[in-house]
């Protein structure tokens, strides 16, 4: 049987991964049964493929000695087959530190039987000196031997050997000469000057320069030096979260990368490693275990140290005692859990390995002094893309803030994140500019030249820091309706989108989300990246605006106010529509909570979850403090007009009051109708002293 048939029967349309590792199992099984050897050997080498590549390795390491064995049942097809034999051989012995279950004494002896195959079939001794080296660095003392030869011997003989088709490619290569260079001489000038041609981008693969950053970032993380260590830490994950962020890839990378970030972020952490979490229930890779529970405990460690007390996580270990159906431990109990799953797996591997190297670095700790890392004043990639890295569940952490520059001018104010155009949406009549130079920008991307648009709008934005998407809006999207015949709208479509997910400048995106709203059509892809945007305050209004005309628009817009806390959640409840129970429920007991002026909500979350009529009905123990809280902000001297607005403010105060005296007040409710009675008897104080003036 063909390749093709045994895939067509047994995993064919199978997604990477166990499943189709286990398919590849069933169609070997197969092959052996009608002794099809030459569809037997090509299915093994499909098999270490498959688990190498995309599961944890383990099940190739079990399964490697029968294929080798039954390729030595086989003579006449060793030609044919002996390059896919020996490069599974390489990946097996490349992956002798992952595995504490493989006894010392074996790995050397697969070590000298590889040596010897090398030798058998004319190959050069260059990979097995590389991987030998590799295993001594991670796993013995680089100065002890084995197999006859140091950490330091094994390199020297590996420059000595000849190139040949098992070779790694050069980006490969030159990232283990850079990790011989930071692991054993500890010599990062040197480890510099080799990998110099990889950072220069001349050369790359899957995974280099991905996991070489990571190298050089725990390199200078482990010597003190927190500000490089971000650095490369920085570039390595955004390259390793792009290509294998949603499987189970480089997961001892990523693990390493969240350890680093802890010490600077530890709740941007915490998201890196609930993305890893899923991989590591059943995962049968110590290494892999090992890093990811290290990290996680120095996570749970930092979060500690910033005073956070709770965490929700779902934990996938559902055997073990620590598991809650919930999700919300204390963070003092995972850091405990999470350093007596890593000591596991230290021990074993120091058991294995007859040192104590991986408790050694378990019990390592650190102190920095994060005042030195320098915060970015601009972005170096796409809004869109910076945050995603700090996105968890649909929110920003709440220390998020966008990078942004020193204004040219003293007298200009640094705003936070979604202010200055929230003051104007509330407090001012909102300028109309012209559309001036954009026009031509607008007719450059109509004409299909889009790229460059993109270009010509940032420069536009950035040279003039007074120049705000909110001004031109009217603008740009009247320009686009009336000529309409004369532009090209597929292209001003492609042009809004490139704007919203492709450029840096905060101005750009919002000019982008503003274009597409004149069309309100989007695919899941491009509606989702809206939704992550919409998530900072500073695009929450325009990623509103952009969803507003479709058929879930308000549900959309609800979903961005469960997911802000600041201008962005006041924008939301603003131009939320109180449609369903739901939202009526959620404005009565969460609208009101947000970390700006909760005066600026207190009207619209009385009205939509409609106060008036629970007062008249009689409140219930649960809403009487939800309802004192929204009425005492309309009461408060804040920034909108109030109670006020009611003609009968008199009624709604003694309703609520009447209400209290039935239920049962806590201390918040009692604190609460004392600042109601006195703000009430203090505006009535006012109105009649205004009306006294005017008489």
């Amino acid at each position: 049987m063909t390749l093709e048939k045994y895939e067509e029967e047994f995993f064919n349309d199978m997604e990477h991964g166990t499943s189709r590792r286990n398919g590849i199992r069933a169609a070997i099984n197969a092959a052996l049964e009608t002794d099809d050897a030459d569809g037997a050997l090509q299915l093994y080498y499909k098999f270490m493929n498959e688990d190498i590549f995309h599961c944890d390795n383990f099940q190739a390491t079990l399964l490697f000695p029968e294929y080798l064995a039954y390729f030595e049942r086989h003579p006449e097809l060793q030609d044919k087959y002996q390059h896919d034999m020996m490069w599974s051989y390489k990946w097996i012995i490349n992956n002798f530190d992952s595995f504490y279950q493989v006894p010392l004494k074996q790995v050397e002896s697969i070590f000298n039987q590889y040596a010897d195959f090398c030798k058998r079939f004319h190959y050069s001794l260059r990979t097995y000196y590389e991987f030998l080296g590799l295993f001594i660095q991670d796993s013995i003392e680089p100065d002890q031997p084995f197999c006859g030869v140091t950490a330091r011997q094994a390199h020297q003989k590996m420059m000595k050997s000849k190139r040949d088709s098992l070779s790694d490619c050069h980006a490969c290569e030159l990232d283990k000469e850079a990790t011989y260079y930071l692991e054993v001489e500890n010599d990062i000038e040197k480890a510099l000057k080799v990998i110099q041609p990889v950072f220069d981008g001349e050369y790359s693969c899957a995974e280099v320069p991905h996991v070489t950053y990571a190298k050089f970032a725990e390199h200078y993380f482990e010597n003190g030096d927190l500000k490089n260590a971000m650095l490369y830490t920085t570039k390595s994950y955004r390259l390793i979260d792009k290509k294998y962020g949603d499987d189970g890839g480089m997961i001892t990378s990523k693990a390493k990368c969240a350890l680093r970030t802890a010490y600077v972020d530890p709740k941007k952490a915490l998201k890196m490693l609930k993305k890893t979490l899923p991989f590591i229930k059943d995962n049968n890779n110590g290494d892999e275990c090992f890093h990811f529970f290290r990290a996680a405990y120095h996570t749970m460690l930092c979060l500690e140290n910033k005073g956070r007390n709770h965490i929700q996580i779902k934990l996938p270990f559902k055997d073990e005692e620590i598991f809650r159906e919930d999700g919300i431990y204390s963070v003092s109990e995972l850091k405990a859990f999470m350093f007596d799953k890593a000591k596991f797996y230290a021990d074993q591997f120091d058991e294995r390995n007859g040192n104590t190297l991986f408790n050694n670095l378990l019990n390592r700790t650190y102190s920095f002094d994060d005042s030195d890392i320098e915060k970015p004043s601009e972005l170096d990639i796409p809004v869109l893309e910076y945050i995603e890295e700090y996105i968890d569940d649909g929110c920003l952490p709440d220390s998020f803030a966008l990078p942004r520059k020193k204004p040219k001018s003293d007298n200009k104010m640094i705003y936070g994140n979604g202010a200055q155009d929230g003051f104007e949406y509330f407090h001012t009549k909102i300028p109309q500019d012209e559309l001036g130079e954009l026009e031509e920008i607008i007719q450059l991307a109509g004409k299909g030249e889009v790229p460059s648009a993109l270009k010509k709008t940032e420069k536009y934005f950035s040279n003039d820091e007074n120049r705000r998407a909110l001004h031109l809006i009217n603008a740009v999207q009247n320009f686009i309706i009336d000529n309409e015949t004369s532009l090209n709208l597929d292209e001003i479509y492609r042009f809004g989108v490139w704007l919203t997910v492709r450029t840096k400048n905060y101005e750009a995106v919002k000019l982008g989300l503003s274009i597409l709203e004149v069309f309100s059509d989007y695919n899941e892809h491009l509606l989702e990246a809206i939704t992550e945007l919409a998530a900072c305050d500073e695009f929450t209004l325009f990623c509103i605006w952009a969803v507003r005309k479709l058929d879930n628009g308000n549900e959309l817009i609800f979903e961005m106010a469960k997911h802000t806390f600041g201008w962005g959640k006041i924008l939301a409840v603003d131009h939320l529509e109180p449609t369903t129970d739901e939202i009526k429920e959620w404005l009565l007991y969460e609208g009101i909570k947000t970390d700006i002026h909760p005066g600026y909500l207190a009207i619209k979350c009385f009205e939509g979850a409609d106060v008036h009529t629970l007062l008249e009905k009689g409140l219930t123990q649960e809403q009487l403090t939800p309802v004192g809280m929204i009425i005492m902000f309309l009461i408060e001297d804040g920034p909108s007009i109030g109670i006020r607005v009611f003609d009968d403010g008199d009624n709604i105060i003694k309703m609520y009051l009447n209400n209290a005296e039935r239920l049962e007040c806590s201390e918040i409710d009692e604190k609460v109708i004392e600042i109601i009675q006195k703000g009430y008897e203090k505006l009535k104080k006012q109105e009649n002293e205004t009306a006294a003036e005017s008489d």
